[in-house]
């Protein structure tokens, strides 16, 4: 079959651009498994077209990654190399990976995770068990993705390459392999931040509810760039008196994660005290996203919102001079309205009892359940969380995954 190279490339194109848009939805306020899985079926199509198209697609990829060498098109590649039957690609893929590991491990791993189990079969264990550190870091990131225990390799790991053992901590958190707590503990005091950040992260999700549970809620209160990851572990560790007692007890500067907190743990109490930050046009919009996870509102489509501030920044722009070209992950938060949200607080508060909540309902197993598969993404990976934090051998459920691979196996 003859293959016309403009839509080859235009395929390369849209997919990079798709992988990239979707790399912000998974954890973006306003994206559900539906309209997640809406961008999914448009990246896949694109994928598609470059599977069909054999050799022609691999060479137009590799192609493209040559050229631009972006996360995007490392994804496509991995994808292509780790889909197709003739393996010899794999090696190829890893030497492009190579050229800048701290970059393209993930995307590739991202490729990887885009496939279903059953494609890989025979492919990921020989990166576990290669002489090469950065085939071992990629093969223990892909295990992640698909939430797959590498067995014997785990103890291994964690005295591995730095970057192999801190994915390895990672991972043992998110599997639940409580066997390697003794190990991950001692590497809470590791010299490199990252490798004790991860460390004490899964510590405290296997159960340590010591020293990594202190350690980590001291990141959680600092400017580190790891406090809202570690915020997300603390809270549900330390269940909901201690967290909201633990809460009441940030200064009054903290206010913006007091909010955070506040819906994290599911707390009733603290919604009159919500609805007060909501005049702040600084925490309106997260206030708002607390509220919701609280209650189960839709601001907008309750009429709950208000209009954007017109002093308010609206991202990136077209200055050339302008250093500050990062995209607010808050853009599309709702604007809360403090009076009509008081309002509906005040129809609806007689449904809630005292204690943790999320979405309307006492929290408990089965509403975090039903969070992680009605609720929008950074709900979900709240739901995730505690489930998890509530079960330290159960792991963690993946709220980024590929929606169509939950539906059937391709």
């Amino acid at each position: 079959m003859k293959h016309i190279p403009i839509i080859l490339a235009q395929h390369i194109e849209d997919a990079a651009v798709l992988w990239e848009r979707r790399r912000r939805a998974v954890g973006a306020p306003h994206y559900n498994t539906m309209y997640l899985g809406r961008l999914d079926e448009q990246l896949e199509a694109h994928l598609d077209g470059l599977r069909i198209a054999g050799t022609a697609g691999w060479d137009e990829a590799v192609a493209a990654f040559e050229g631009i060498g972006g996360g995007g098109e490392m994804f496509t590649v991995a994808h292509l190399a780790f889909g197709h039957h003739d393996t010899s690609l794999i090696p190829d893929a890893i030497e492009m990976i190579k050229t800048d590991p701290s970059e393209l491990i993930g995307p590739a791993a991202s490729g990887i995770g885009w496939l279903h189990g059953s494609q890989l079969s025979g492919k990921v264990s020989p990166l576990l068990g290669s002489s090469n550190p950065v085939s071992r870091a990629l093969g223990v990131t892909a295990c992640a993705v698909h939430r797959v225990d590498p067995g014997k390799h785990m103890a291994a790991f964690l005295d591995d390459a730095p970057g192999v053992r801190r994915r390895a901590l990672r991972l043992a958190g998110e599997i639940g392999r409580v066997d390697l707590l003794p190990r991950v503990q001692e590497l809470c005091t590791d010299t490199d931040p990252e490798t004790a950040f991860w460390a004490m992260w899964a510590a405290v999700l296997l159960g340590d509810r010591g020293a990594a549970l202190d350690g980590l809620s001291q990141i959680a209160t600092s400017d580190n760039a790891r406090a809202d990851d570690a915020l997300h572990v603390v809270l549900p560790a330390m269940g909901f008196a201690a967290g909201s007692s633990w809460l009441t007890t940030q200064p009054i500067d903290a206010n913006a994660r007091k909010i955070k907190g506040y819906g994290i743990l599911g707390d009733v109490g603290a919604v009159p005290w919500l609805i007060e930050q909501m005049a702040d046009d600084d925490l309106a919009q997260i206030a708002g996203q607390s509220y919701a996870l609280i209650t189960g509102a839709d601001l907008e489509e309750e009429d709950l919102d208000r209009d954007q501030p017109d002093d308010a920044p609206d991202g990136p722009t077209d200055d050339p001079l302008d250093d500050d070209v990062d995209l607010d992950p808050d853009e599309n938060l709702a604007w809360a309205s403090a009076d009509h949200i008081a309002g509906h607080w005040h129809g609806i508060k007689g449904r809630f009892g005292a204690g943790a909540h999320i979405l309307g309902r006492p929290a408990n197993a089965d509403s975090y359940q039903a969070c992680f598969v009605t609720g929008y993404q950074r709900q979900r990976r709240v739901a995730a969380t505690c489930l998890a934090a509530g079960d330290p051998s159960a792991g963690m459920a993946n709220w980024k995954v590929p929606v169509f691979n939950t539906w059937t196996q391709r």
